[in-house]
């Protein structure tokens, strides 16, 4: 009989400890759980022009084919800031802020990532070329004007959430893959110059509200359009 309460003892006790056991057990899953789930996760730089554009940093060392991966785009500004196409040469603040005009007519460049550098530029022109996401840009505060005709972008967004004060003109013809056309909220924007019907097969949506000096917005076969509050509109085609 006592070996039976023994065992009976014994059995008990290894019954409890396995019940307070599996508590923690699950609350470790969970926390894990819980973890994975806060974790935050990285945005690569300029992935879609529908993501915020993480800034550019630019440290001690860094060299235009560091800040500039792509490296057609890195020889264009090295050229433009100090006179050489070399980019393997350090890269200032006080080199990039000297650059007024950026022109990067058919060399080949298709990621914008650095540009957002060049503060003090008021015209850039990069025609003919592979370009997909325009979101770098979208930090410039003296760009004027702007001109990416013959690329492969996609979306056009430029609103509230952008610095582009002082932008005026935007010409994006023959982009054929252009499907959304964002333009709101920009004080000084006058001309946005698109394709006809024919060359935009691909485009659904145009916002174009709170552009109180907008005058022309190209030609374009679309679902939807808002245009609000566009006082001086007077041509669509």
């Amino acid at each position: 009989m006592k070996r039976k309460i023994s065992s009976i003892i014994v059995v008990g006790i290894m019954f409890f400890q396995s019940l307070t056991t599996y508590p923690f057990i699950t609350e470790a899953k969970e926390n894990e759980q819980k973890e994975e789930i806060n974790k935050p996760s990285k945005i690569t730089k300029g992935l879609t022009n529908s993501l915020k554009y993480t800034k550019t940093i630019l440290e001690t060392g860094d060299t235009y084919d560091s800040v500039f991966p792509d490296s057609a785009l890195a020889k264009v500004v090295a050229k433009e800031a100090t006179g050489s196409e070399n980019t393997t040469q350090l890269v200032t603040q006080a080199d990039l802020n000297k650059i007024k005009s950026l022109n990067g007519y058919n060399k080949g460049i298709s990621v914008l990532t650095g540009i957002d550098l060049l503060v003090n530029v008021t015209s850039i022109s990069l025609n003919n070329n592979q370009v997909t996401d325009i979101s770098p840009i979208d930090q410039l505060p003296n760009l004027v004007s702007l001109s990416v005709k013959n690329n492969q972008i996609s979306s056009l967004i430029l609103n509230a959430q952008n610095q582009l004060p002082k932008l005026t003109t935007i010409d994006i013809e023959n982009n054929p893959d252009l499907n959304t056309i964002d333009i709101q909220d920009q004080p000084q924007l006058v001309d946005v110059k698109t394709s006809g019907y024919t060359g935009l097969r691909k485009l659904t949506t145009v916002i174009a509200k709170n552009n109180p000096e907008l005058v022309n917005l190209g030609q374009y076969t679309i679902r939807n359009v808002y245009f609000s509050q566009v006082a001086s509109l007077t041509k669509v085609e």
